[in-house]
């Protein structure tokens, strides 16, 4: 069975509950306006229910935890294929384990979602070192291509480092962006159409005048300068513009 959903954790929640429900085998899960693959499977259009979403939520927390919930969120924000199947097979095993399920790392569920956490996570991590905003005329602006769909937790560390700036973080693959204007953050969805005009950026001088400058030509490592930053970034990296093939 394939559910189409609108893409927003709801959406996802509904999903789960209707697999659940309906006792599928195997289930996918894909945003509807993505899905084009023809197939043999069935298709279910999935409307999102806020109600048995936040009713799936209440149940898994008092059965299992508040850790298994978060788990359920990291896997909705990987962007991994197969990730309906896995999200069900954890749930089913989260309800027979219950707060047990996360010293049971040899079941295969488990395991697979621990997985799938470090690398969401790592990611995470990772990119709030990579980030490089330009000025623009009302606010700052920077741009990231992540793997997975981290936006909704990525920006929370800089709301907390640029409380008072007003910055826009946009995921250029998935057209959705934290804005932060007047001390609030939203996320929302953009198109090429309404992308900010770039002026002449002092801090993309600045950026690259810093990298020039604590770089020491005699200490140039290029396999570990890709450890940390890897090449698949570095359209959004100002020091490495130029340095793209």
């Amino acid at each position: 069975m394939i559910y189409l959903y609108d893409g927003s954790f709801y959406g996802f929640l509904t999903s789960v509950y209707r697999a659940i429900s309906n006792k599928d085998s195997f289930p996918e899960f894909f945003l509807r306006d993505r899905y084009t693959e023809p197939t043999f499977f069935e298709i279910t259009d999935v409307n999102t229910n806020e109600e048995k979403a936040e009713k799936l939520l209440s149940y898994l927390e008092t059965k299992i935890s508040k850790q298994f919930l978060y788990e359920i969120f990291v896997l909705y924000l990987s962007d991994v294929t197969s990730i309906g199947d896995l999200t069900v097979r954890y749930v089913k095993d989260g309800l027979k384990y219950g707060r047990s399920i996360h010293n049971f790392l040899h079941l295969p569920s488990a395991n697979e979602v621990m997985k799938i956490k470090r690398k969401v996570l790592h990611e995470n991590h990772r990119l709030k070192g990579l980030l490089r905003f330009k000025k623009y005329d009302t606010c700052l602006v920077a741009d990231i291509s992540p793997d997975h769909n981290i936006i909704p937790i990525f920006y929370r560390h800089f709301e907390r480092r640029l409380p008072n700036e007003n910055w826009i973080i946009r995921d250029t693959g998935r057209k959705v962006a934290a804005v932060h204007f007047n001390g609030k953050t939203e996320i929302a969805q953009y198109d090429d159409g309404n992308i900010l005009p770039q002026n002449d950026d002092e801090y993309e001088g600045i950026w690259c005048a810093f990298y020039d400058a604590i770089a020491i030509k005699e200490r140039k490592n290029l396999r570990q300068r890709l450890n940390y930053m890897p090449r698949r970034y570095w359209k959004n990296i100002i020091e490495m513009q130029d340095k793209i093939d």
